[in-house]
C-alpha cells in the first residue's frame, strides 16, 4: 500500500509504537446510518509538546463544531468534516496530516484497536523515502499529490477527498458498525514536513541526516518563536 490511501496520510502512523486500525481495512460495509439526528463530540488530544501547528476551526458543512461540545449530526455527515490548522512555527509547511480515531470502537489492545484515519496534504520531502543503506523506497500515490507551501501563519485544511466521499461515507460505516454508535472523534495534529526537510512528529523536531541515521533530534527553538 502506498504512504496515501486515496484520502488519507499513513505515513505518520508508520512512526506509531501501536498502530491503530485502518477504517478502510474493514470487509464488511454496511451503510451508514440515517435514522434521526444523533450527535458527536469533537475532542483534540492534549500533550503534545511544541507543536508547530493548531486547531483553530471545526466545522460540518456550513456549521461550525466547537471542540468538547455535542453538534447534531444525521446521515452522511463525515463526509462534510473541514478542520483548518494554522501553522504557527517559523518555517513553511510542505506536507502536513490530521488523525481522526474514534475511541468508542477500541480500548487500544491488538485484539480490539481503536479505528483511526489520516487526513493529509501536500507530497513528503525526498528524504523520507531514503533508506539506511543509501537507497530509495519506491514512491506511491503521495508523490502525485499536489504540492503545498503554507508559510508561517498560513491555514490548511484538512477533509476527506475524492468527489464521490465514498471513503468517508465507507469510515463512517465502519466505526458505526463496530462500536454501535459514533458520538466521539478525537484530533491529533500527527506529521509535519517542513519546507527545508525536517519534520516534526509526536512531540519531536527532526532534521535530514546521512544515512544510516537519516534523522537527527533538533531543538524547538529552531522552528517555533520565543
Amino acid at each position: 500500500m502506498s504512504i496515501f490511501r486515496a484520502t488519507v496520510l499513513t505515513v505518520a502512523l508508520a512512526l506509531l509504537a501501536a498502530t491503530p486500525a485502518h477504517l478502510h481495512a474493514q470487509s464488511d460495509m454496511r451503510s451508514v446510518p440515517n435514522e434521526g439526528p444523533t450527535e458527536v463530540t469533537f475532542h483534540l488530544v492534549s500533550g503534545l509538546i511544541d507543536a508547530p501547528v493548531r486547531v483553530v476551526h471545526i466545522t460540518l458543512g456550513d456549521r461550525e463544531a466547537p471542540l468538547d461540545t455535542p453538534v447534531e449530526v444525521r446521515g452522511k455527515w463525515l463526509r462534510t468534516l473541514r478542520i483548518t490548522v494554522q501553522n504557527i512555527s517559523t518555517k513553511s509547511i510542505v506536507t502536513g496530516s490530521v488523525t481522526l480515531t474514534y475511541p468508542e470502537t477500541g480500548d487500544g489492545t491488538p485484539g480490539k484497536p481503536v479505528l483511526a484515519a489520516d487526513l493529509g496534504l501536500g507530497r513528503p520531502p525526498s528524504h523520507w523515502y531514503l533508506r539506511k543503506d543509501g537507497s530509495e523506497r519506491p514512491r506511491g500515490r503521495e508523490a502525485q499529490e499536489t504540492e503545498i507551501v503554507i508559510p508561517p501563519g498560513g491555514t490548511m485544511v484538512f477533509s476527506y477527498k475524492g468527489p464521490d466521499n465514498s471513503a468517508a461515507d465507507q469510515d463512517q460505516a465502519g466505526a458505526y458498525n463496530t462500536a454501535g454508535k459514533l458520538t466521539r472523534i478525537n484530533i491529533l495534529p500527527n506529521i509535519i514536513f517542513f519546507a527545508d526537510g525536517s519534520r516534526w512528529s509526536f512531540g519531536k523536531f527532526y532534521i535530514p541526516a546521512p544515512a544510516p541515521d537519516l534523522w537527527k533530534e533538533a531543538p524547538a527553538t529552531e522552528f517555533l518563536s520565543k
